[in-house]
């Protein structure tokens, strides 16, 4: 092997070696949340029938939630996840109940995450998410091991429940969101006479209901007695009105032993792709925003070296190519 080919094999080993580097960040960049986990977890597991739940339509809700504090841990927002309680039927109700097993419709719902704030009222929107969820219906009445009445039968836990419980994921990971200690998370969806839009006629959102449980397992509620809640029947809040309706704030009192069914997941922020200094700019040898004009990229900077890379490789097997054409 000449001098010019072991050069050149060194060189394309070294592009190699880029090439993998470039590869490996972004499979982290792409993986870098697998190392989420609850910071906040009011989800009961596993999950029961049914559970206490509030009632949108007939609160004349809008928004309702619960300032939490959670845990240590991460602090990159990844995930939410809301407990839900359907007690919609397919068709009929009551005794008329009845729903064809996995039977489902479809809802657009929003979390919103609050930063803490001060007089009763909530702070900063921190972020906001709404997604089309898929709602399963609540199962037919089973007069027959419900004693006649209107409930459904869990055959798992023997128990008759009026309403169903689910979950429902809300993906906040675009957003890039680093959370304070304490937040407040609500839930908003639009009913037939209630919401930021309401429908106008009747369907089955006007039985659908958030989950309450009696407390986290991981992560503390921050109010055990109160509720952050926008409701227009002031008579509905604790101290009846006396501080408005139509409102989100915070409902003090009559709340102990409840906490809003939500799970909050973190985790590290993403990995940075890390260049040599090569002298005048940015750490990882990038300029900065005042010499570009714009934000330096790690991608550019890599996509830059291999392009150098490649043209040595190039260069350097010139000669040999040149040489075999003349032969």
């Amino acid at each position: 092997m000449t001098v010019v080919s072991r050069v050149a094999s060194r060189l394309l080993l070294a592009l190699l070696a880029v090439l993998a580097l470039l590869a490996a960040q972004s499979w982290n960049a792409g993986s870098a949340q697998a190392a989420v986990a609850p910071t906040y977890d009011g989800i009961t597991s596993p999950l029961p029938p049914s559970m206490p739940s509030l009632g949108y339509q007939a609160t004349q809700t809008v928004e309702f939630g619960d300032l939490i504090e959670l845990a240590a841990g991460a602090r990159e927002l990844d995930n939410v996840v809301i407990g839900l309680v359907d007690w919609a039927c397919e068709t009929g109700g009551g005794a008329t109940c009845v729903t064809t097993p996995g039977a489902t419709w479809t809802h657009p719902i929003t979390v919103n995450v609050y930063a803490e704030g001060t007089g009763g009222l909530p702070g900063a929107l921190l972020g906001t998410v709404t997604q089309t969820v898929t709602i399963p219906f609540r199962p037919s009445a089973d007069p027959t091991n419900c004693n006649g009445g209107t409930t459904w039968f869990d055959a798992t836990t023997s128990t008759c429940s009026n309403g169903f419980a689910f979950t429902a994921d809300f993906d906040f990971s675009s957003l890039i969101l680093t959370l304070p200690d304490r937040i407040i998370v609500t839930v908003a969806y639009d009913t037939q006479s209630y919401g930021a839009s309401p429908r106008g006629v009747t369907g089955p959102y006007d039985s659908l209901n958030v989950g309450l449980v009696a407390a986290p397992t991981v992560g503390t509620d921050a109010d055990a007695t109160s509720m952050y809640w926008n409701t227009g029947h002031g008579a509905f809040y604790n101290d009846l009105g006396a501080g408005g309706a139509g409102t989100l704030r915070d409902d003090i009192g009559g709340w102990t032993g409840y906490s809003l069914a939500v799970q909050v997941n973190t985790g590290l922020p993403l990995p940075t792709l890390s260049l040599p200094d090569s002298g005048g700019g940015a750490a990882g040898g990038l300029p900065t925003l005042a010499a570009t004009g714009s934000e330096p990229s790690a991608i550019a900077g890599v996509a830059g070296l291999l392009a150098v890379l490649l043209g040595v490789v190039l260069v350097a097997t010139a000669p040999r190519r040149v040489q075999a054409h003349r032969a």
